[in-house]
């Protein structure tokens, strides 16, 4: 290991261990979703979405060189690059985008509309074509009286 960069190995097993626990806890989540408890529900995607933040950081970092302009959702590091150092990378953010969305369907649940509308907005910053994060968002803009923002969510939707 050079400058904190890891081998090719090492980061592959890192993201093959952090994907598992992800599918548990959001796997973990959604039952627990199902079944009312909102509290256990939000710890389990929670820890998910930990998982799949931290394997994106390190995606970042170990092709922090590129150089490009681009960068990962809610990040200031480049993303050129990273898809074709790490091709699972569009599976890591599928993972981050669906656990986005879910926390914000639980913050919806809880009534804390400024926490569901980042979290969904984490989601569309994945996938602009994620219908259930911008429903959720636009419902959580209505709750916050952004009615300019809940408009571009309805006419986007």
């Amino acid at each position: 290991m050079m400058n904190g960069m890891i081998s090719k190995d090492a980061l592959a097993a890192q993201i093959e261990k952090g994907l598992r626990e992800a599918a548990v806890g959001k796997e973990e989540g959604t039952q627990k979703f199902r079944a009312g408890d909102v509290k256990a529900a939000r710890r389990a995607y929670l820890m998910a979405f930990m998982q799949t933040k931290s394997l994106l950081d390190t995606m970042a970092f170990q092709s922090k060189g590129s150089g490009g302009s681009s960068s990962l959702p809610g990040m200031d590091m480049p993303l050129d690059d990273i898809a074709p150092k790490h091709p699972r990378l569009a599976e890591v953010q599928g993972v981050h985008e669906v656990v986005c969305s879910n926390l914000a369907a639980v913050f919806v649940k809880e009534e804390l509309w400024e926490k569901a509308a980042s979290y969904a907005t984490k989601a569309l910053e994945i996938n602009p074509h994620n219908l259930k994060a911008r429903i959720r968002r636009a419902k959580a803009y209505q709750k916050l009286n952004n009615l300019s923002k809940w408009e571009e969510d309805v006419e986007a939707g």
